[in-house]
């Protein structure tokens, strides 16, 4: 997948989990790492996104959608995007991997764009 630096970038996904009780607790939090290894968001600093539920099974499936903010001078290259889920009750935690491209964004000077096209 490739995206242009300053996009948004939309993660979806499916959880599933053990049941306690009739209740499912989870958090999801991530972390972006850039193409030269620095960490540009870290567990540490972003809130977490807590997921509470009910449910008459002894597992379930939790659906997670988030986006993240990418800023237009992140360095273009491959990212990695670690998501983690923490059961609170379980206190068992499962991280996942992405990678994805991220590329310049192309600015452009509205004058030299008019001059194309004459």
């Amino acid at each position: 997948d490739t995206f242009i630096a300053g996009d948004d970038i939309y993660v979806r996904f499916l959880v599933e989990s053990s049941v306690e009780n009739g209740q499912v607790s989870l958090i999801r939090n991530y972390r972006l790492i850039d193409p030269l290894g620095k960490v540009v968001y870290d567990i540490d600093e972003r809130e977490n996104y807590h997921v509470d539920m009910t449910s008459s099974k002894d597992k379930d499936f939790v659906g997670v959608a988030d986006y993240i903010i990418t800023e237009i001078d992140f360095v273009s290259g491959e990212y990695i995007l670690e998501v983690v889920i923490t059961n609170l009750y379980s206190e068992k935690e499962v991280r996942a991997r992405k990678m994805f491209t991220l590329i310049e964004s192309q600015i452009y000077d509205a004058e030299d764009l008019l001059d194309e096209e004459n």
